[in-house]
């Protein structure tokens, strides 16, 4: 069983700590409000919401991505460094697949009100089986497409998660 790792790093126009807040501290919130055509709902199952809790995401069936529950775990988030690890343990797709798939993303600083995201992905394959390119791409653009918005969201209104 083969890790799979994948690495993204774009750029962004809005301060890390606003992006950080927004996404992550208050992303169970903000995220279905921003995507409801894909979010049904974003909640905690279990914990306070820091390391160990254990996160539900409901997907909009017209979303076209599996509908139902997804879980996963908060692994890290530290405000302080502005790091976020999570791990999806049940109810995607590629769970037929996969034994679980980790995300760590990280909001350096860069100053003049911009930060870069660097998105690292493990994928834990399921012994003997081999993950398709297409799965792993989609799951790309979905993050991307995640922080267009988002960002989008945090210029149109400047005072929000100051």
């Amino acid at each position: 069983m083969e890790t799979i790792c994948f690495y993204e790093e774009f750029l962004v126009p809005v301060p890390r700590d606003r992006l950080f807040r927004a996404a992550v501290i208050d992303g169970d919130n903000l995220t279905p409000k921003l995507l409801p055509h894909v979010f049904k709902s974003m909640d905690t199952i279990d914990g306070d919401g820091g390391p160990g809790t254990i996160k539900r995401t409901v997907f909009n069936e017209e979303s076209g991505l599996r509908t139902g529950d997804q879980l996963y775990r908060i692994d890290v988030l530290d405000s302080e460094n502005f790091i976020y690890r999570i791990t999806l343990i049940e109810g995607s797709s590629l769970f037929e697949r996969v034994e679980s798939v980790v995300y760590e993303v990280t909001y350096a600083d860069l100053g003049n009100n911009n930060c870069v995201v660097r998105v690292a992905t493990e994928y834990h394959p399921k012994r003997g089986l081999t993950l398709k390119e297409e799965d792993i791409m989609a799951r790309k653009t979905t993050t991307i497409g995640f922080y267009k918005i988002m960002v989008a969201y945090l210029m149109a209104n400047p005072d929000a998660y100051m």
